[in-house]
């Protein structure tokens, strides 16, 4: 096994450690629904983040390349948590 087999092997133990840290949170913050869903959120964007670097092989791209999917991250997570807060008050 080659150093690049042991490398997605390390991120897919990081995602599905992710996977099983949102599921967990998501059963710790029944009571309180507006913080587990932040919570999930920001899980699901490292996630993502993660799977675009390292799978797709973003993170040596070059920048101009990766400053697009780092602000369309950013923008995601931003819009997500707008969606299920902006109509709570």
């Amino acid at each position: 096994m080659d150093s690049g087999d042991r490398r997605l092997i390390f991120w897919w133990a990081v995602l599905l450690g992710l996977t099983l840290l949102s599921f967990e949170s998501g059963m710790q913050w029944l009571d309180q629904a507006a913080v587990g869903t932040a919570v999930i959120i920001g899980i699901a964007l490292i996630k993502i983040r993660v799977v675009i670097l390292q799978f797709m092989e973003v993170a040596d791209a070059p920048w101009s390349l990766r400053a697009p999917l780092e602000l369309w991250m950013l923008g995601l997570g931003a819009t997500l948590l707008a969606l299920c807060y902006g109509g709570a008050g």
